[in-house]
């Protein structure tokens, strides 16, 4: 049975995390991430073009170190020319 503080702090869950919501938690989600590295993404390509890195492991990595924002970026420029 929940007391009366674990009925407080469970209605304040943050359901990405699964406890309580604090505002120094939102503000670790919320950081900037350096801008992505096409050096380091390529990087990682190579290592599964090698066979040395799984495919799995390497789209983990690509999406770690901002392919998408990347490519978004890209986009945006190819649609302002």
């Amino acid at each position: 049975m929940l007391n009366a503080h674990d009925r407080a702090a469970f209605g304040r869950l943050d359901p990405r995390l699964g406890r309580p919501r604090s505002d120094a938690v939102d503000t670790l989600l919320a950081m900037d991430r350096p801008p992505p590295d096409p050096n380091v993404l390529l990087e990682h390509w190579e290592g599964w073009e090698r066979g040395e890195v799984p495919p799995g492991q390497t789209l983990a990595e690509l999406k770690k170190h901002g392919l998408a924002e990347l490519l978004s970026a890209l986009a945006i420029t190819d649609q302002d020319a």
